[in-house]
This record gives C-alpha cells, sequence and structure tokens, in this order.
C-alpha cells in the first residue's frame, strides 16, 4: 500500500479530522502533513508510516480497500 498525497487528503477529510488534527494524532508535525497533502515534499519513511499505522488503526478502516476503489475512481 502506498499513501500518496490524494489519499491522505481524501482518507482525512472522511475521518472528519483537520490537518492539525491528524497530525497530533498520528505523532508527527502539522507541517509534514500540509507539505505533503500540497506536493511540495513527501515525508520521511518514519511520517509516511506513522500516517498509515494511524489510518490503519481506525475502527472498520481498511486502507488497502479504500486505495484500491481511489485508484480505479481515478482511471
Amino acid at each position: 500500500m502506498t499513501l500518496t498525497r490524494e489519499l491522505c487528503r481524501a482518507v482525512r477529510v472522511y475521518l472528519g479530522l483537520n490537518q492539525q488534527e491528524l497530525a497530533r494524532r498520528a505523532g508527527i508535525s502539522v507541517s509534514t502533513v500540509r507539505d505533503f497533502e500540497r506536493g511540495l515534499r513527501v515525508p520521511v519513511k518514519q511520517n509516511l508510516l506513522a500516517l498509515t499505522r494511524y489510518f490503519e488503526e481506525q475502527e472498520g478502516f481498511d486502507l488497502g480497500k479504500l486505495e484500491a476503489a481511489f485508484t480505479r475512481s481515478r482511471i
């Protein structure tokens, strides 16, 4: 599973979080989330893992299935 900036934003919005809240819950900086979603930089591996881990820990949430649906909708 690859967390793209578009998928990150879509999941964050789906979960009803702003960038500050996602950063706090994932244990990373707000600038990391903001810059990733804007396409200004790709987070270091540790921060990508923190985001992915946070998303996957949400009850009933399957990031892999969402990624597949998101990818299909963009084709």
